[in-house]
């Protein structure tokens, strides 16, 4: 498999994926957009990976990649990879699907359980992790995305009503959480903007550090358990 990343901001890595996919011999392709790389043409990937980012999914004008990229997702969806998208990238995927962008009624920082529903149940990816129910999930944002029309809505958690969807029968998938870091990326992203006062949804950088830490192995588990499936999907 050919597997792309759209990178952000140098401090937002693909992480486990990155593990996941040379573990398992795929060639991976990183393109730095904040460094306005020229990315392949969509359908050279099989799996095409959107990662997190500090900038909103209407900043074009600050980050004029941003427009670059909204015109080549109209591409990608109608191509052939499948496409990942990860908190900013999950906004443009559900931007690109019509879907509404929005202000979160509160900044969720920090580690969080979100809480998987029904409808992940017809979600091929996700079906096992809906026995459990709930997962602990990193998380980064102010910003929200509505679920696109016709998609999926997979979890939730207690500061953030969409956590998750998956659209066209998983070809795409957008996550509001992350499970593709690791403690060092955590470091990195609170190096680099962690401006916040802690509240009920913002947890301070202590607990954060101690608990990016404790959660690694499981984040592994569970995004390698969701990547095995796209890797099914795409192969079959």
């Amino acid at each position: 498999m050919i597997i792309g990343a759209f990178i952000h901001a140098p401090f937002e890595q693909p992480g486990l994926i990155e593990e996941w996919a040379k573990d398992r011999g795929h060639d991976f392709i990183k393109v730095n957009l904040y460094e306005n790389e020229t990315p392949p043409p969509p359908e050279m990937f099989d799996l095409l990976v959107l990662m997190g980012g500090p900038m909103g999914v209407y900043d074009e004008k600050e980050y004029p990649f941003l427009s670059f990229e909204k015109e080549y997702l109209k591409k990608a969806l109608k191509s052939k990879p499948y496409l990942l998208g990860i908190c900013l990238g999950a906004q443009l995927l559900a931007h690109s699907l019509g879907a509404r962008i929005r202000k979160n009624l509160y900044p969720e920082v920090g580690f969080f359980p979100i809480y998987f529903n029904a409808q992940a149940q017809l979600s091929y990816p996700f079906k096992d992790f809906v026995k459990v129910r709930t997962k602990m999930a990193f998380h980064y944002h102010e910003d929200m995305f509505e679920t696109p029309k016709n998609a999926l809505r997979l979890a939730r958690s207690e500061f953030c009503e969409n956590q998750g969807f998956s659209f066209n029968h998983d070809k795409v998938i957008g996550l509001q959480y992350h499970w593709e870091v690791t403690p060092s990326i955590v470091s990195d992203i609170l190096e680099n903007t962690y401006n916040y006062t802690p509240q009920k949804s913002v947890q301070n950088k202590k607990t954060i550090l101690k608990l990016a830490e404790e959660y690694e192995q499981e984040f592994r588990d569970n995004i390698y358990s969701l990547l095995f499936k796209l890797e099914e999907l795409i192969l079959k």
